[in-house]
């Protein structure tokens, strides 16, 4: 294969070394456990005038500019990882020839394990014709950037060519410094004495339990045009925010599922709504319990108490994870089981595409709904008894994407589907069908005036 790299040199303002922060830590511990790092990207088709010294100050300006991108790790006696920081340095841009595959450069860069105490957590490649560059090619570190760090990546990127100001959001080195300030040490022990609140509230074993046998994950991918127009329609009817109509369908079809009154999740949240960290470019997402009782109630009902629960679950979403991991193991022995095992995780990743709230187009997408078993191999997977993301699918027409990812002890690729399915038609009701009974327990539905 044709291929050279270039080394690029960058500098930036501050450095240093710190903790890492709460996220950080979070997502290291779920390092450490799977035995490798998460990572994500893509490869995607470049403009014409693009060449590769302008790919290399590209690669130069998002370095030096964002703490999180020249970040690495060092190791203190016992193992325990800090965020290490550089002013200036190098970093390499690899070239490669036309014939090669994008998509298959992607795959062997983001499979190349990471040595975190040496590499940065941004690799950037380029497929060229001569000076020409056809496709960029980039694979980041979760451990230092997620899905909203790349939005505000992209927007910093977008103002570079106005004159970009000096970056105002707070960034990774001083986020660890604020996180262990009294403030936020009070903002953790609030945060644990709600997930304690919810754990012991909360019904064990939501998924039953598990099959004979070792774990073995697997996914689908459910597209829902329903789903899609449903959700702006129900949440302009009810008066509540889109993502309480997302989290009262997930719960009215995990309740249907599993014959639960109460159902309850791990949300994935991210921080960025906390003074500072809108723009931040670097990992801020933690997980936070939402609870719901749905006993009795209409479909209406549920996104209303969802929009509360959902309030609670942001709120105490802050954390030292060392903190809840002493938690849970202080329950678990209290308990006799441990209170997150076969429960369900959700993560709401859509963008701020809108749609327009049109309940009338509904009943012609009701049956559009399709799917396919993810290809991924059970090791890219998350080590999750379940979990549900939403996200928004490529192209002009709206259509939500669930990509559902479990452990085949819990639930079957038909089961899989049949929850996808369900929260797609408790989507649907909550837009076209309010009054709708969840299912769970006796509901009247009030009386209409004669």
């Amino acid at each position: 294969m044709d291929e050279r790299t270039i080394r690029v040199r960058f500098a930036g303002e501050g450095s240093g070394e710190a903790p890492l922060t709460w996220s950080q830590a979070d997502h290291w511990r779920a390092i450490s456990a799977a035995g490798r790092a998460a990572t994500f990207g893509g490869a995607f088709e470049m403009p014409a005038d693009t060449t590769i010294s302008g790919a290399a100050e590209l690669l130069r300006y998002l370095v030096g500019r964002h703490q999180a991108l020249r970040t690495r790790l060092a190791f203190d006696a016992a193992g325990e990882p800090r965020q290490v920081c550089v002013g200036a340095g190098e970093i390499e841009l690899l070239v490669v020839g036309p014939g090669t595959d994008p998509d298959e450069l992607y795959r062997r860069l983001a499979d190349q394990p990471f040595d975190y105490r040496r590499d940065w957590p941004i690799r950037l490649a380029v497929v060229a014709d001569g000076e020409r560059v056809r496709h960029l090619v980039v694979v980041y570190l979760h451990l230092a950037v997620d899905g909203g760090g790349i939005e505000a990546l992209l927007a910093d990127l977008a103002a570079r060519d106005t004159g970009a100001e000096p970056v105002q959001a707070v960034q990774p080195l001083e986020l660890a410094r604020r996180q262990a300030e009294p403030a936020a040490q009070r903002q953790s022990a609030a945060a644990m004495r709600y997930l304690e609140r919810v754990l012991r509230s909360a019904p064990a074993g939501l998924l039953g339990e598990p099959g004979p046998g070792p774990a073995d994950y697997r996914a689908i991918r459910y597209t829902s045009p329903a789903a899609a127009l449903a959700v702006p329609a129900a949440a302009a009817a009810l008066g509540v925010p889109p993502a309480s109509v997302l989290s009262a369908a997930l719960a009215v079809g995990l309740a249907r599922q599993f014959g639960a009154g109460t159902v309850w999740a791990m949300v994935l949240v991210s921080n960025r709504f906390r003074p500072g960290l809108a723009s931040t470019v670097g990992l801020l997402v933690q997980s936070s319990p939402f609870l719901l009782d749905l006993t009795g109630i209409s479909v209406a009902e549920a996104a209303a108490r969802a929009r509360a629960s959902l309030l609670l679950c942001y709120k105490n979403a802050y954390y030292d994870g060392r903190h809840r991991d002493a938690l849970l193991t202080r329950l678990t022995a209290e308990l006799g089981v441990d209170p997150v095992q076969a429960c369900c995780y959700f993560n709401d990743r859509r963008g701020d595409r809108p749609v327009a709230a049109d309940a009338d187009r509904l009943p012609d997408v009701l049956d559009a709904g399709w799917w396919r078993l993810d290809d991924r191999p059970a090791a890219d997977l998350p080590a999750l008894p379940l979990m549900v993301n939403v996200e928004d699918a490529p192209g002009d027409e709206p259509a939500l994407v669930l990509p559902i990812s479990f452990d085949t002890r819990y639930l079957s690729v038909e089961g899989a589907l049949a929850l996808a399915r369900g929260i797609e038609a408790a989507a649907v009701e909550l837009a076209l069908s309010p009054d709708a009974p969840t299912g769970v327990g006796n509901y009247q539905p009030a009386a209409q005036p004669a």
